[in-house]
């Protein structure tokens, strides 16, 4: 079965956009009002990082406890994979403005990457208490969990996110991940394959899709799934 799934996916995959939420949202913490801010912003998310850094600099000059000149900081230091000195900058703004959700956010998505669970699931908690309604805070504590291997508490958090945005690739994607944990690799799989309708220029996901089908013993997908993958991004070593 998942071999023909791989190999339809690895094919096409047809747009397939996410509904919103009825009670999600994204978080997104930047003061608009402020015309400086607003440009380092518009700079940080065009990939211009050097003139980025350049705004940056002057800006921690002249306001150097600014919370929101901290944020922009930690945002512009972890894209360009500076990450030591954006988790300096994003527990900065934390303790400048304990109620900002997004630090808490990404500071539990950089402590998971360096297999600090255990700190992660702390931050990923804190996020949904100050912001309970934030999409990307409860998304933060799923893979937390799953990490931490607590599967019954991320199901739980799992059906919220379901009932309230049943086709966002980034729910039926941690829907795959907690299957995949489970051992269901027919749900897994399912659940992949609608995480890339909905977002099929995620190349990352058909190293994914070749490690479930290898694990499911479909050779073949697990080797289209791969040489799609290769067509995305020639270079990648681990491909």
């Amino acid at each position: 079965m998942l071999g023909a799934i791989a190999l339809s996916i690895s094919l096409t995959l047809p747009s397939f956009i996410g509904l919103p939420g009825c009670c999600f949202q994204d978080t997104t913490e930047t003061r608009m009002g402020d015309p400086a801010l607003n440009d380092l912003n518009n700079l940080i998310e065009a990939g211009s990082f050097k003139n980025a850094r350049e705004k940056l600099r002057a800006l921690i000059v002249e306001k150097p406890d600014d919370v929101y000149v901290r944020l922009l900081a930690g945002r512009l230091y972890r894209k360009m994979g500076l990450w030591s000195l954006s988790l300096v900058e994003y527990e900065r703004a934390r303790r400048l403005d304990p109620h900002l959700v997004e630090p808490y956010i990404a500071l539990s998505q950089m402590h998971l990457e360096n297999l600090s669970v255990e700190i992660a699931l702390a931050m990923a908690r804190e996020a949904v208490l100050l912001a309970p309604d934030s999409l990307q805070a409860h998304q933060a504590l799923i893979s937390a969990l799953i990490a931490n291997h607590n599967l019954r508490d991320a199901d739980n958090e799992l059906a919220q996110l379901l009932n309230a945005s049943p086709h966002d690739p980034d729910v039926l994607y941690l829907s795959y991940k907690i299957n995949r944990e489970k051992g269901d690799l027919q749900k897994a799989g399912r659940d992949l394959q609608d995480a890339m309708r909905g977002r099929p220029e995620n190349s990352a996901w058909y190293l994914d899709l070749a490690d479930i089908c290898e694990a499911n013993g479909d050779f073949a997908g697990a080797r289209a799934a791969l040489e799609k993958y290769l067509s995305l991004a020639p270079d990648s070593v681990s491909a």
